[in-house]
Formats: C-alpha cells, sequence, structure tokens
C-alpha cells in the first residue's frame, strides 16, 4: 500500500509539474508579447492582391458577448501603400458584401499571426465598386499613404476591407495588427505566476515521494 500511495503521489507531483510548466509558458509568452498597455502587436508584413479588395473577418460577435463593464475591446490596422494611397475600412457584413457584389475580390480564410501567415481565395469578378470613403456605412475607416484604422470592437459581424482609395484592382502595401484586450497583460502576469507556483509545488511533491521511497 505504501509503494502505491507513493507512486501516485509522483504521479500527481508530475500532473501538477506538467500543468504549472504550461500555465507558465503561456503566461510567459502573453507578457513578453503584450505590454502594460494590454495590446498584441505584430510587426509589419507585406500584402498583396491581384482583385479590387481584400476581406477579412473583423469579428463575429453574440449580442453581449463584450460587455462594457469589462472594457473596451479595440482592433488597429496600421498599413503603408507602396504604390497606391490605400483604404482600410471595418462595416457590418452585410454592408460589405453587397458593396462589393461583382467584384473581384481575395477572401482571407486564414491568418496567423504568430508566427505570420497568410491564406486568401479568390473571387471573380467584373464590377467595379464606387470609391470606398464616399459610403456612409463603414463602422470604422481610414484612407491615404499611410492609413491608421482604430475600431471599437462592438455585437455584430463585422468585415475588414482593404483596397486602393480609387476602388482600382491591384492592392501593394503592407499592414499591422493591434488587439487591445482589457486585463491582458494581468491574466499573463497571473499565469506566470500561477504557473510558477505550480511547478515548485510539483517538484516538491515529486521529492519528497522519492525520499520516502528511498
Amino acid at each position: 500500500m505504501k509503494m502505491i500511495s507513493r507512486t501516485l503521489r509522483v504521479v500527481v507531483g508530475v500532473a501538477v509539474l506538467v500543468i504549472g510548466g504550461c500555465l507558465a509558458a503561456a503566461g510567459g509568452v502573453l507578457t513578453a508579447t503584450t505590454g502594460p498597455d494590454d495590446t498584441m502587436r505584430t510587426a509589419y508584413h507585406p500584402v498583396t492582391a491581384t482583385s479590387r479588395a481584400l476581406v477579412a473577418r473583423a469579428a463575429n460577435v453574440s449580442p453581449g458577448a463584450v460587455p462594457g463593464s469589462f472594457g473596451e475591446f479595440t482592433l488597429r490596422i496600421d498599413a503603408r501603400a507602396n504604390d497606391e494611397p490605400l483604404f482600410v475600412g471595418v462595416a457590418p457584413a452585410s454592408a460589405a458584401e453587397s458593396y462589393l457584389s461583382g467584384a473581384a475580390v481575395q477572401t482571407v480564410r486564414r491568418l496567423d499571426l504568430w508566427p505570420y501567415r497568410l491564406q486568401t481565395a479568390d473571387t471573380p469578378g467584373t464590377a467595379r465598386p464606387l470609391r470606398p470613403e464616399r459610403q456612409s456605412f463603414w463602422a470604422a475607416s481610414a484612407s491615404g499613404p499611410s492609413p491608421q484604422l482604430t475600431w471599437s470592437v462592438t455585437d455584430g459581424e463585422y468585415r475588414v476591407v482593404i483596397m486602393n482609395t480609387d476602388a482600382s484592382p491591384g492592392l501593394d502595401t503592407e499592414v499591422r495588427y493591434a488587439l487591445t484586450m482589457p486585463w491582458l497583460f494581468e491574466i499573463g502576469l497571473g499565469s506566470l505566476a500561477l504557473g510558477g507556483l505550480l511547478t515548485v509545488s510539483g517538484v516538491f511533491v515529486i521529492l519528497r515521494a522519492r525520499r520516502k521511497t528511498a
């Protein structure tokens, strides 16, 4: 029975050690990629497209899923034009789809930020949309050679649209992203501290069980 008890202690110690290590690693990554301003940022990455617009899902949030008492979630997109002046906008999904109906667009199918990876799918078309900055349905927008868009995430389904200001085909730009989430840095610190505590506890349990075995 004593041998079984010691074995169980070792198993529990290893489990606590693994959980603690995972929490500490996650907390370390979170604190390293954010800062006291609770913002996760990427570097600038090249984005090119032969179509008239690049479209990505901005948010698909159920009503009430972003409680105001918890804080404000903010998405920021900075773009640098290599050729034509750019337009960056966030719009309700239905409005964006109606505006780009019949036009050639590239839709983002997968976007990984760490490490960066972008996969898109082409939708052919012949229509030419009107100039985007003249439309009134945008929830947030910015235009120019280096547009900087800031959008407070709200309930609903939204799309990010990047295109030339004259709606001409062909995009050649560099884009970086930033997401601000309340308490993100504090959550990282908490995970790091809790993970460290569990790791030390797991090591202590294992060593104590081995000493009794010896």
